[in-house]
């Protein structure tokens, strides 16, 4: 693709400008409320498991394709959440699942279990069903009577002198009568009551908008402006509303392989209640670079010193212009606005929402 540009003596040149296609380098301009769960401070450069969006409410992880197409470039300012703080969409939320409620019940029931075989064992030992052990009786065995040797005296007849066996008869002791052990009465546990949780009511469905006509562009924002994210090619896909444009015509959907976007309003048909769709501004515009190299300058015309050089590809937000729209003033170099030639960039974004910027003096 060829682009004009004009040199220093006002003589046009043709010079070969890249496709978007071509760069392979993302430009990564992160979201200043994207970090780490426990500090919102640090930064992080790349997509990982503990990204984490300080600008929901309540901070919420991000799923890591969302990290990848707005969390860390500079279309996070195109994010729902980013232009207005709010609950993070199921879709855009990290894989994490909570659990704890299932550990309680598991709980509980382990104890009802429990306590019904108690009383299950409870009533059979109080029919019967359970015999203790019962103890053997004692056997008394009679004692054995020890002979005694009366002495007689030694001058007695001999007719009378004869050893006399007298036995002594030990008293037997009366049987012993067993006691039976006493079975303690049964005592029946009860169960105690479980109150169950309050009724949920489910909150009611967000609208949606189902797909009429494809292919159909998802775009960064509610113009043909803006660049085209994603395109979506089957009838009858169902996507969450989640904004409408303030002039109308465009819908906010969530989400397209984890991407959220606008969708012309003729191409779907609406689903659902649609008073409660916030109404979003278009997002601010911005400019890619496509020239090969693109001098940016401290004012709008060639008279300003050049203050840095862009590559091809380059995206920067747009803070002002010039009426006829031939130079944009873009933010920030060197934490300064500065100028950049119309025909040397792309302008992703409605013109008209930009403010008309008066030169500053040479």
């Amino acid at each position: 693709m060829l682009q004009k540009r004009h040199s220093g003596n006002g003589a046009e040149v043709k010079t070969a400008v890249p496709n978007a296609s071509e760069s392979s380098t993302p430009i990564y301009q992160n979201c200043p409320y994207f970090g780490l769960p426990d500090d919102a401070d640090t930064s992080l450069l790349f997509p990982s498991s503990a990204g984490c969006c300080h600008r929901a409410t309540p901070p919420e992880l991000v799923q890591l394709t969302h990290q990848e197409t707005h969390c860390l470039t500079a279309r996070h300012k195109s994010c729902p959440i980013y232009l207005r703080p709010a609950p993070l969409p199921a879709a855009l939320r990290a894989g994490a699942e909570r659990v704890g409620n299932g550990r309680s019940w598991g709980k509980i029931l382990l104890t009802l279990l429990l306590l019904l075989l108690v009383a299950t064992l409870a009533v059979a030992w109080n029919n019967g069903l359970i015999a203790l052990a019962t103890l053997p009786e004692p056997v008394m065995t009679p004692a054995t009577p020890t002979p005694v040797v009366a002495a007689l005296p030694t001058r007695m007849p001999t007719s009378e002198q004869i050893a006399l066996i007298v036995p002594s008869p030990t008293p037997t002791p009366p049987t012993a009568t067993p006691v039976p052990t006493a079975i303690p009465p049964s005592t029946v546990t009860p169960i105690p009551t479980v109150a169950l949780p309050a009724t949920f009511t489910p909150a009611p469905a967000p609208p949606q908008a189902r797909i009429a006509v494809v292919p159909i562009n998802v775009r960064a924002g509610p113009d043909t402006s803006y660049p085209v994210l994603q395109i979506i090619r089957l009838v009858g896909e169902r996507y969450d509303i989640t904004a409408q444009a303030a002039g109308g015509g465009w819908w906010q959907i969530c989400c397209v392989n984890g991407m959220i976007g606008w969708v012309a309003a003729e191409g779907v048909n609406l689903e659902g209640e649609l008073a409660e769709v916030p109404v979003l501004p278009p997002p601010n515009p911005q400019v890619r670079v496509l020239a090969e190299r693109l001098n940016v300058r401290s004012g709008p015309s060639q008279a300003y010193p050049v203050l840095t050089v862009l590559n091809a590809n380059e995206v920067l937000d747009v803070s002002g212009r010039l009426a006829d729209n031939t130079w944009w003033q873009i933010c920030c170099i060197n934490e300064d606005v500065a100028w950049v030639f119309g025909e040397g960039v792309e302008l992703w974004g409605i013109a008209e929402v930009v403010p008309i910027i008066a030169p500053p003096e040479p």
